[in-house]
């Protein structure tokens, strides 16, 4: 939901779309626009998901066709936040009042709380196990089915972004941990690997 610099190819009137671009930046295309405020995106063979989290609904576009608009895929869901999708299954967090992690079917049937109390910002699928970040400073695994939820890291902040390799996980933090007023022990901006 930022704001798109016009220098990029794009126009006032291109706000909250869907774009793509090369691997180095050019050829930068508007793909799907409308009154949708699109948060994240995960591109599954030709469809490409998003959450529109003030709308309530996560939507999807074939990125094959001439006309690339989307269409709703799931909708009356709480502020679909992230977004991962796989071979089996859509996954989505919710933020705000829900703080739930939530799955479906790939044609959306099956809708399944895998959790509850997690406030997740980014999450990440990774074979048979589901990478958390959380607003509370926690990093946090489980299975695909949401048990054996185990903490693996703590106290970081509010974090907004993680990434998983073979060897490591990188999360980003949007604001620092805090000890007191005005305090900060560790700032905003930052990205750890563990």
């Amino acid at each position: 939901q930022q704001q798109i610099p016009i220098s990029n190819g794009f126009s006032t009137s291109n706000l909250y779309s869907v774009a793509s671009a090369l691997p180095d930046g050019s050829d930068v295309q508007v793909i799907s626009t409308g009154g949708f405020q699109p948060y994240d995106l995960d591109l599954h063979g030709n469809d490409v998901f998003w959450t529109a989290q003030n709308s309530n609904v996560i939507r999807r576009f074939d990125v094959t066709t001439a006309r690339r608009t989307s269409s709703n895929f799931l909708t009356e869901v709480t502020s679909p936040f992230a977004i991962d999708v796989t071979d089996d299954a859509v996954y989505w967090s919710q933020v705000g009042t829900s703080n739930r992690i939530m799955r479906s079917d790939l044609d959306g049937t099956n809708i399944t709380t895998l959790l509850t109390g997690i406030n997740s910002y980014d999450f990440e699928v990774v074979g048979s196990r589901i990478y958390y970040t959380t607003t509370s400073g926690t990093v946090l695994r489980s299975e695909l089915d949401g048990s054996g939820l185990a903490t693996l890291a703590s106290g970081l902040g509010f974090l907004n972004g993680i990434d998983v390799t073979d060897e490591a996980i990188y999360v980003s933090a949007l604001q620092g941990v805090f000890e007191g007023p005005g305090f900060t022990t560790l700032g905003a901006g930052r990205i750890s690997r563990m």
